[in-house]
């Protein structure tokens, strides 16, 4: 919520294949990552896709 007060544009996603959709569509400049998701960590996430 304070990024988004502060005028960035924000995405969230609540695990790693939604990750994956959102960046489909939305390049982001810089990705807060949970290392702990669900299903697909952050870890797994990066080697997916280098955000």
């Amino acid at each position: 919520m304070l990024l988004t007060l502060e005028g960035h544009n924000v995405r969230q996603a609540h695990n790693g294949p939604e990750a994956l959709a959102v960046v489909e569509s939305f390049t982001p400049d810089i990705a807060l990552i949970d290392v702990n998701m669900p299903g697909m960590d952050g870890y797994q996430l990066g080697r997916v896709h280098t955000i």
